[in-house]
């Protein structure tokens, strides 16, 4: 496999030049770009159909899973959450319900930890639209951030 810093600097050439022949990146140009074994790209993509087909349907069951919403305090949430778990002694990435989120402190600190990641991929991906930046109360995010990451 390639490095992903190499795969990285490949694929951004790739998808610029896409962008500029085309007008518009979509993924199935790419897939068509990288199908011959030869090209740039062809090693970042599963061309086992077998195989890819697995995998296609644990991402529709992961979509699956994420869409499920129910009621809470009045208003419409996700019904379960990607947590880690132990299992009869070992390590698991799965779901499990709101309910047992947060009944639980160790998944609760979990689903938080996750959310700020989320916030800090956000806030990255949009700092250069103030409008959208100026939603955020930082000072309230970092506290809360000391507080999950245990540094009150």
């Amino acid at each position: 496999m390639v490095k992903k810093e190499t795969l990285l600097k490949k694929a951004s050439r790739i998808l610029t030049q896409i962008e500029k022949e085309k007008g518009i990146i979509q993924p199935q140009e790419v897939v068509n770009q990288s199908r011959p074994v030869g090209a740039p790209l062809h090693s970042h993509f599963q061309w086992d159909d077998d195989k890819a087909g697995e995998a296609y349907r644990r991402w529709q069951a992961r979509l699956l899973i994420r869409d499920v919403s129910v009621k809470y305090s009045g208003t419409k949430v996700n019904a379960f959450y990607s947590v880690n778990v132990i299992i009869r002694g070992k390590s698991q990435r799965g779901y499990v319900s709101l309910v047992n989120v947060l009944s639980n402190k160790e998944l609760k600190q979990q689903v938080l930890k996750n959310a700020l990641r989320e916030l800090g991929y956000w806030k990255t991906k949009y700092q250069n639209y103030k409008e959208l930046l100026e939603l955020v109360n930082y000072a309230r995010l970092k506290k809360l951030e000391k507080k999950v990451n245990g540094k009150t």
